[in-house]
This record gives structure tokens, sequence and C-alpha cells, in this order.
């Protein structure tokens, strides 16, 4: 099969490393944050929502290009790194944080029934960490 240098495909390609751009940024701006010390649940909320709408962008654009499987080093192969490492961290919120009763617990009520987001320490994100370094690792 030839390389296909439809236009289409051009603009999708250019999708794709914009999206991992902005894939790398969102990463690098929440690992500063986490390093920082403190990491409130409404930036967790910002992260997780970021990152699944561009995953959720990737994925469309994924069987356009072909863009399955790949061997190591190919562009096919780390397109897929990228996608799986967001899908681990994605679920990981989703499995590992804490829940009852299917919620997760991550705001609590002030005297003034304010919404007050629960401020998570390093300690208690260090896999959360964990996975976004594995991101930025894939993503030159």
């Amino acid at each position: 099969m030839a390389f296909n240098t439809s236009k289409r495909t051009l603009v999708q390609f250019g999708a794709v490393l914009d999206i991992m751009v902005s894939i790398k940024r969102t990463v690098a701006r929440a690992e500063a944050e986490l390093r920082g010390g403190k990491y409130p649940a409404d930036k967790l909320i910002a992260l997780i929502q970021t990152l699944k709408a561009r995953l959720d962008a990737l994925e469309s654009i994924k069987a356009d290009l072909a863009l399955d499987g790949g061997t190591p080093g190919s562009y096919a192969h780390g397109f897929n790194v990228v996608v799986t490492r967001v899908t681990e961290l994605l679920d990981f919120v989703q499995t590992d944080l804490p829940i009852r009763d299917g919620f997760l617990l991550l705001y609590s009520m002030g005297p003034d029934f304010n919404l007050v987001p629960r401020v998570f320490k390093r300690a208690e994100v260090k896999a959360l960490d964990a996975k976004l370094t594995a991101i930025a690792q894939e993503i030159d």
C-alpha cells in the first residue's frame, strides 16, 4: 500500500500532532502542580476531562489513518502507546481514587453549603504522577 498524501490525510496527521502536543502540555502542567505538594480535585477533574477529550479525538482519527498496531519505533506504534497510557490514567482515576456507592469522593460541603474541592497530598496521588510521567515519556 502506498503512503496516502491526500489533503485529508495530511490534515489528519497534522491534527494528531496538534493533539499530541496538547496532551504533552496538559501533562507537564499537571506534573508541575502535583510536584508542588498539593493537587485540588477541581484540577483533577479538569485534567481527566481534557485528556478524555484528546483521547476521543485521537480515536476518531485512528481508523482513517490505519494506525492500528505498528512495529516499535513506528508512528502507529507510538500513537497506540500514547493512547494506551492515557487510557491507563483515566482507568486509574475511575478505579483507584476514593469512591463510595459509585461516586468519586472529591468535594466536601462547607458550613455555607459551598462545595470545597478535596486537596490531595503528593503521597495520595503518587500513582497518578507516575502515570503522567509515563505519558510524557512517550511524546517527543
